[in-house]
């Protein structure tokens, strides 16, 4: 496998790397598959940290056709339905033209909402694997394509850049809002969503950062680059302690004052990471003792995992015991029957558990409390570990 190495940071470009800490043989996919195990990949994931700025990144990347090598993004639930209803509002707050170009559409989503509210919009998606699905808007394009491939589509001809969850998977965020600088006037806005790292990390969720998510974007590193790129905030709305929505203008890098474009949080970061990973070494040797008192008093019940993401390989692999797991619970369609890339564990659909009784183990970060409504709802004969 070839891999790309930063040898600066992913932000600022200070060549003052540091090690932080290495997750051991990690799944290098994070959903699921239906080929054999034998043949899933693991990969360390060398996690490190600016000195002079503090922003957490992975130094090794790994090939895209890898980590993105199939669709399974579908971002389901209610959460997300809530999301793009919100951000969708945000966009037409500040949108003033009918061209939109969406860096990283996933199944078009929000494409399609935004499309009932306004049916003139022209809409393209460039999306490195979209769902294979019919829309039924026309004004939909879909480009199957990593932006860093089409940048030739961006420019400054009456298109607003919209983007929602994508900035976090780039390998060069600062290129990215270069290139679009470069092709910008002034005037132009930009309208994004990023997910709220500062808040997952601080309160100890694994999606944070991964093979998916190589650096720690936060609220004030998003804020830090957009000022880097020569642009002006013209509002940020905050979503349930999920997401950050931004609507940003283009004034020029002209008026950059590169004095007061500091960074460092070094101390900060370091410290909640590290703290993450003591969390996550703790909790997993909990929940295998809570495995084996539930062996012992309810022999004839099963167990199950949910979510069929790095939500469970992360635990997987920092030593969740899986020889006593029945199965992975998952709500999306697309998973339920297949494989957790990783693991041995087949997926089954929550309904399987309707009037059940059982043990779940649920660490599904900002989603928690919305899957532990649904699985009350199911049954409510469930105990659920979280």
């Amino acid at each position: 496998m070839k891999f790309k190495n930063r040898d600066r940071c992913v932000i600022t470009g200070s060549e003052d790397l540091e090690h932080l800490y290495t997750v051991k043989k990690l799944p290098v996919f994070i959903a699921c598959t239906t080929e054999l195990q034998k043949n899933d990949i693991k990969e360390d994931m060398e996690v490190y940290i600016s000195r002079s700025s503090g922003i957490i990144q992975l130094k090794k990347l790994l090939p895209l056709d890898v980590v993105y090598s199939t669709y399974h993004s579908e971002a389901i639930g209610k959460v997300w339905e809530m999301h793009f209803q919100e951000f969708a509002k945000f966009i037409f707050k500040h949108n003033k033209v009918k061209k939109i170009i969406e860096v990283g559409g996933s199944n078009g989503r929000l494409a399609s909402i935004c499309l009932k509210l306004d049916k003139e919009l022209n809409w393209t998606i460039i999306e490195p694997n979209p769902e294979k699905k019919e829309f039924n808007e026309k004004n939909i394009n879909v480009i199957p394509s990593f932006i860093e491939d089409k940048l030739d589509l961006i420019s400054s001809d009456e298109n607003t850049i919209v983007h929602s969850h994508t900035l976090e998977h780039l390998y060069e965020p600062s290129s990215f809002f270069e290139s679009i600088s470069n092709r910008s006037k002034k005037g132009d806005v930009m309208i994004f969503s990023i997910p709220d790292l500062y808040n997952y990390l601080k309160k100890k969720f694994v999606n944070t950062i991964n093979f998916e998510h190589t650096f720690f974007i936060t609220e004030a590193v998003a804020d830090f680059l957009i000022k880097k790129s020569g642009y002006e905030l013209v509002e940020k709305y905050y979503f349930n302690e999920h997401s950050i929505f931004y609507a940003i203008k283009f004034v020029g890098l002209d008026k950059i004052d590169i004095n007061t474009l500091k960074f460092n949080k070094y101390t900060e970061y370091k410290k909640m990471y590290l703290d993450f990973i003591s969390f996550i070494d703790a909790e997993v040797l909990r929940i295998n003792k809570l495995i084996n008192d539930y062996v012992v008093r309810n022999n004839n019940l099963k167990i199950y995992l949910f979510g069929a993401h790095i939500f469970s390989q992360f635990l997987i692999n920092k030593g969740l015991q899986t020889n006593k797991i029945e199965a992975i619970i998952d709500n999306s369609p697309n998973k339920v029957g297949k494989r957790l890339y990783g693991s041995n564990l087949k997926v089954i659909n929550p309904e399987y558990l309707k009037g059940c009784g059982g043990l779940v183990i649920l660490k599904a970060g900002q989603y928690q409390a919305e899957v532990e409504r649904q699985l009350n709802q199911i049954s409510k004969k469930l105990k659920i570990v979280s």
